[in-house]
Parts: structure tokens; C-alpha cells; sequence
């Protein structure tokens, strides 16, 4: 009895994974400069982790920073969106490339941390999460959880354009990334 409860719940818990690998995709890019001027290097990394099933996505922004000439120089900052989206064929006509329309921000995150920041007006080590917000947060923002998230809709109504692999497994040229779309927004908070 106990090798048959075993093998029921291995092949149970094989089961969810293969359904929590296939509910949800990745799809990233990436830029990176030097900025002669001041010594610094900046990564900035895009992600979109994307449920298309459930209509939902996370879009997750990362600056980093660090100098060549004051080591000092350096911070991070990760700006965090949830919400609903849309997920159609592409209108490029690719057709390895979907659409993603979104269409709600319901939280937003920030963490900063380091001295690259300190040129804000939030210019401090700090985190403001909607999902989790504290009386503390609403000091630091000097409003409420709800105008956070009211003044921070940048992705609202974006159009995101992916590559998805897996519409053509045959074609090895293919890989999750995204294409367009993020070239007019600005995802950073910058207040």
C-alpha cells in the first residue's frame, strides 16, 4: 500500500509540474551602456513572465549601476507591475510573435537601493509594494497604497511583442525574448 500511495503521488507531483512549467512563459531583453562622462556602466534588464491562460503577467524592470572611478558608485534599483493582459497573434504577421495588450496595473514595486539613486527625491534604500504596503510605506511615499499604484500606470495599454518558441519547435532560431514594444515607455519611477 505504501509503494502504490508513493507512486500515485509521484506521478501526481510530476503532474502539477509539467502544468505549473507550461502555464507560464519568460520573455526577456537587455540593454547596456558605458557613460564616459561620469565612469559608469549601466545594465538595464526587461522581463516579462506571462500567463496567458489566466490573462495575467508580471513585468519586471532592473537598473543597475556601478562606477570604474568610485567604487562606491554603484545601486540597483527593481521595479515590479502585475496585472491582466491580452494575448493575441501578432499584428507583425511573425508567426512565432504574439501581442501582449496590457490592460490593468494592480500592483506596483519599487526597491532601490545604493548611491546611483541619490539624485531622486525617493533618493534612499527603500522598498514600496503595493501587495504588501505598511504604514511605514505610506510615510515614506507620503500618500496612500492606492494613489501609489494610481501614479505609477505606465504599462497600461502597452503592447508588448514576443517571440515564443514554442509556435515553431522546428525553426532553432527561435527563443523567448521580447521583440518591440517597450521603446517609447518608461518603466523607471523616478520621483
Amino acid at each position: 500500500m505504501k509503494k502504490f500511495l508513493a507512486l500515485v503521488l509521484a506521478a501526481m507531483m510530476a503532474l502539477s509540474m509539467v502544468s505549473v512549467a507550461s502555464a507560464s512563459t519568460y520573455y526577456m531583453t537587455y540593454t547596456t551602456n558605458f557613460v564616459d562622462a561620469v565612469g559608469w556602466y549601466w545594465l538595464n534588464d526587461t522581463s516579462l513572465f506571462l500567463d496567458a491562460e489566466a490573462g495575467t503577467y508580471t513585468l519586471l524592470y532592473k537598473s543597475s549601476a556601478f562606477g570604474t572611478v568610485d567604487p562606491g558608485d554603484k545601486g540597483s534599483k527593481t521595479i515590479m507591475y502585475t496585472g491582466t493582459c491580452k494575448v493575441a497573434p501578432s499584428a507583425d504577421g511573425e508567426d512565432a510573435h504574439l501581442d501582449v495588450t496590457i490592460t490593468s496595473v494592480d500592483t506596483v514595486m519599487l526597491e532601490q537601493h545604493g548611491k546611483f539613486i541619490g539624485r531622486n527625491v525617493l533618493n534612499f534604500a527603500m522598498v514600496l509594494d503595493s501587495a504588501n504596503w505598511t504604514d511605514d510605506m505610506e510615510d515614506i511615499y507620503g500618500d496612500t497604497c492606492e494613489a501609489w499604484v494610481k501614479n505609477h500606470q505606465a504599462p497600461l495599454g502597452l503592447v508588448i511583442t514576443v517571440e515564443d518558441l514554442s509556435l515553431d519547435y522546428d525553426d532553432v532560431t527561435l527563443y523567448n525574448h521580447i521583440v518591440a514594444g517597450l521603446e517609447d515607455v518608461v518603466l523607471e519611477i523616478t520621483e
